[in-house]
């Protein structure tokens, strides 16, 4: 029995490993190694000249485009993983596990910071509504002013840790997940919660312009109908679990990389999970991956320390 396990095991390595072979992703424009201990987060700012990333250890680099030139790097978050990075008009936020929220200048500066009650397990920019979302580790999920720090709300819905935030700019809807199996959907009038996928939302993201909310794990994404309630689970070519998601509304494609035992990255058909784009995976774990605002570019980073970055428009 052990064998014939063994031999099955071989068998869809080969298999999966001839599979890939057979079709090669897009090899980046510029890696850029030796990135912190692992990356973790992402963000291009509004017109696409600075690429930011962040990862474990609490440092933050920042380069400059389309010539990769790097232009600052500072430990944003002693000792601690950096779970949030966004841009805010010339300033840089950033959310730490050591529960601090910060306002850098682009020069490593710091402008204000606060202390949270938990630590940050993800963070969102709301940027038409000058909001912070993030998730703690307590299972709450907290609203902040940008501008201040301010505290606007809590919504204690987990029974552990919050995996993912997200927001759908048109509607303000919010969306959060955690390590209880349970997600939920939140806006002014209610919080409600959706039917638990068959394993943990490691990732969400919502549509635009569309009663849409999408999620991974392993193997699988999940689609969410806001409407009806309805949830569809779609394969996809992922042989991992799906750690990151990026709408890309120009195309009405999901970016996605994954981790654990794969580390691809593709761009996804929401309606049927197929791969549309393929591009060289991460040597080992995927952690996050982030399109640019017009497209140009795409950017992934992983437990291998490096961040990948694609020019498109060569």
């Amino acid at each position: 029995m052990a064998k014939t396990i063994i031999s099955y095991l071989l068998i869809l390595a080969i298999t999966l490993l001839s599979a890939c072979a057979l079709q090669p992703g897009e090899p980046p424009t510029q890696v850029f190694d030796g990135m912190h201990n692992g990356g973790t987060v992402l963000a291009f700012n509004a017109d696409e000249s600075l690429l930011a990333f962040g990862g474990k250890g609490g440092w933050v680099q920042l380069y400059r485009l389309p010539h990769t030139d790097r232009a600052e790097g500072w430990r944003a978050h002693q000792g601690s993983t950096v779970n949030g990075l966004a841009f805010s008009g010339d300033t840089l936020l950033t959310a730490g596990y050591d529960m601090r929220l910060v306002r850098w200048t682009l020069q490593g500066s710091m402008v204000q910071q606060a202390t949270t009650p938990s630590p940050i397990t993800h963070m969102v920019y709301d940027q038409p509504r000058k909001r912070l979302i993030t998730g703690h580790r307590d299972g709450v999920v907290r609203l902040w002013r940008a501008d201040d720090f301010s505290l606007m709300a809590e919504y204690p819905l987990h029974g552990s840790a919050v995996k993912r935030v997200a927001v759908q700019d048109e509607s303000g809807y919010l969306a959060s997940s955690g390590s209880d199996g349970r997600v939920f959907l939140i806006s002014a009038e209610q919080v409600r919660e959706l039917p638990s996928p068959p394993s943990d939302a490691a990732a969400l993201v919502f549509a635009t312009n569309d009663q849409k909310l999408y999620g991974s794990g392993w193997f699988k994404l999940f689609r969410w109908d806001l409407e009806t309630n309805k949830l569809t689970i779609l394969d996809t070519p992922h042989r991992g679990i799906i750690k990151s998601l990026y709408w890309i509304p120009g195309l009405s494609q999901l970016a996605s990389i994954s981790q654990q035992t794969d580390s691809s990255i593709y761009y996804l058909d929401p309606a049927t999970g197929a791969a549309t784009r393929r591009f060289e995976k991460h040597a080992l774990c995927g952690a996050a991956v982030q399109v640019s605002p017009t497209m140009r570019y795409l950017a992934t980073t992983s437990d291998d320390a490096s961040v990948k970055l694609w020019d498109l428009q060569q």
